[in-house]
């Protein structure tokens, strides 16, 4: 559809979703023909056929050694006083399209170009999405203080505890016999998976998503977030009141003295009513 020349909110129409989503799509997997220059590199169209030489206005008395102001030995940027100075980075590439495709300069344009290409975009999720769950990102003495946890509670409390793992599809889950049984094959719990596309089937799981994003807006990294920052966040989240739970939290459901154990060694306690934040200010320092 961009090819053409529809409007992202045209696009977003056809494919029921929002012009924001539409946009933020192209943006992130369109694909330039040169590299992006890195910050403070000439980045200027006529860099290799450009011959300007003393365009400064103190050239000094020897002038510039027969240099080239591309190739300055005072390392002054030509591109801040150059009059004919002109990115390669198009300005219009901020604006809606995003990309170059059906510009009416595109042909004799000689700035970087860029496109959006549907199967390499495809691609480019997918991997990122196999990136994404691939690897154990903790270290041996995190992934022992979980095991730590799970070993303490014991069998039959975990079996208590944690009848139904209740999951989707992903590949941290492609072995369901290691987690239903202990090592010497002692069942403890069973796996069930989600349809593809289901997420509704796990509408509980979900609510704490969106919950979650009231805190965590799309858009803001996980990456500097802490244990302490996400015990915050669990905290604060498991304080609220539920409906579907007869106006009680998922704290007020916890109080047999297994529950009570496994809050302890979470290091997970409620918050008053009155203190429950559920948005950004909550991990602001």
């Amino acid at each position: 559809m961009i090819s053409k020349d529809y409007s992202f909110a045209s696009i977003g129409r056809n494919l029921e979703r929002s012009a924001s989503t539409i946009s933020r799509e192209a943006i992130k997997y369109r694909c330039f023909v040169d590299r992006i220059p890195l910050p403070g590199e000439n980045d200027c169209t006529h860099k290799n056929s450009c011959l300007k030489n003393s365009i400064c206005d103190d050239v000094g008395v020897y002038g510039c050694y027969g240099y080239r102001c591309k190739r300055c030995p005072e390392d002054r940027i030509c591109t801040n006083i150059c009059a004919s100075y002109e990115s390669s980075q198009c300005p219009l590439l901020d604006k809606p399209p995003c990309v170059c495709t059906n510009c009416s300069m595109l042909k004799q344009c000689k700035r970087n170009k860029v496109y959006y290409t549907a199967h390499r975009a495809d691609a480019a999720h997918h991997k990122s999405i196999r990136n994404a769950h691939s690897g154990v990102r903790k270290t041996p003495s995190e992934l022992r203080a979980i095991a730590d946890i799970i070993e303490i509670l014991g069998v039959s409390l975990f079996k208590r505890l944690f009848p139904v793992i209740l999951t989707d599809n992903g590949v941290e889950f492609k072995n369901p016999q290691a987690l239903e049984h202990t090592r010497t094959g002692l069942s403890r719990t069973r796996v069930f998976f989600c349809d593809p596309q289901a997420s509704w089937q796990k509408p509980q799981v979900e609510n704490n998503h969106r919950l979650i994003r009231r805190i965590l807006p799309k858009g803001v990294s996980f990456s500097p977030l802490t244990v302490a920052d996400v015990t915050l966040i669990c905290c604060h989240i498991n304080s609220v009141l539920r409906e579907n739970l007869d106006n009680k939290t998922p704290f007020d459901l916890m109080d047999s003295k297994g529950g009570k154990k496994l809050l302890s060694l979470l290091q997970l306690s409620p918050i008053p009513p009155d203190e429950v934040t559920l948005s950004p200010k909550l991990l602001k320092r």
